[in-house]
């Protein structure tokens, strides 16, 4: 017989959270129970969520957790890229956003970090164009082609077409598509993606 799933109050978890503070995990050990259980009492009543962000609040301006030193060395291995940064402070991108939010100063120097990495990815790429025989020779001149000369009249063009060559699209939204400069066959990429991305 499946063990029947404890119930807790919202004052059950309010006195939780006033004693361990603002992390899952700690709020879940003392409860007793699983961290999908704090975030749904958290979500569900407005009051738990007010008051773990007010203990959250009140811990990063009192104490963070990670110093300020630890985020500098990581946007400076990162080359910027806030995915990185949190893997590397090991903590979450939530928390790089705190950490940006309490020393203003670390936004200049992710700025400077992203610089850095467009200035190398665009060595590369320029190295790539001059060097004949790099194996990414073709790809970077055409890459450069497609994204600078569109003036020059390289632009790739793609048919798109429903059943029977039918249109996909009705004709006055492909010709607003087509009028911005947009590549019609991109946009739905990128639209069943974020359609992916939602259903995932």
């Amino acid at each position: 017989m499946a063990k029947a799933a404890r119930k807790y109050s919202v004052r059950d978890f309010r006195v939780a959270i006033e004693t361990v503070g603002a992390s899952p995990a700690a709020i879940a050990h003392e409860l007793g129970c699983t961290r999908g259980t704090v975030y749904a009492y958290i979500k569900r009543f407005p009051e738990l969520k007010a008051a773990y962000e007010t203990v959250k609040g009140g811990q990063v301006e009192a104490k963070p957790l990670y110093p300020k030193e630890r985020f500098e060395n990581a946007i400076k291995l990162s080359f910027g890229v806030k995915s990185a940064v949190a893997a590397l402070v090991g903590c979450s991108k939530q928390t790089v956003d705190n950490a940006l939010e309490r020393w203003p100063e670390l936004h200049e120097q992710l700025d400077t970090a992203k610089a850095v990495l467009v200035g190398m990815a665009t060595g590369a790429l320029v190295d790539d164009i001059v060097d004949r025989t790099s194996p990414g020779h073709q790809r970077a001149y055409m890459y450069t082609l497609k994204t600078q000369a569109k003036d020059e009249g390289f632009v790739e063009r793609s048919e798109v077409t429903g059943a029977d060559g039918a249109a996909l699209l009705p004709p006055d939204l492909m010709k607003e598509l087509e009028s911005t400069g947009l590549n019609v066959v991109e946009v739905l990429r990128n639209l069943v993606a974020m359609k992916q991305a939602e259903v995932a």
